[in-house]
């Protein structure tokens, strides 16, 4: 389970092949290779499903920032 605040950033990370079940959120950026220039601003609804294989990026190494308008929690 993730859980993140409007506006709270993660540490640069990685995870094996998996799907993401947005329960909470409505906008997440992406940095992949934790590059700030590199950033990639997604729309996320609640209830849906993101598929995420590690050799398609940015699913690689990667941090995360909750740039929505509300807490984020993800499974």
């Amino acid at each position: 389970m993730l859980t993140m605040e409007v506006g709270e950033k993660d540490e640069l990370h990685h995870h094996k092949n998996h799907l993401i079940y947005v329960l909470e959120g409505d906008g997440v950026t992406i940095y992949p290779g934790g590059d700030e220039s590199a950033a990639m601003v997604v729309p996320l609804k609640p209830f849906a499903g993101i598929p995420a294989p590690m050799a398609a990026p940015p699913f690689a190494s990667h941090t995360l920032l909750n740039s929505g308008t509300v807490p984020l929690k993800m499974l």
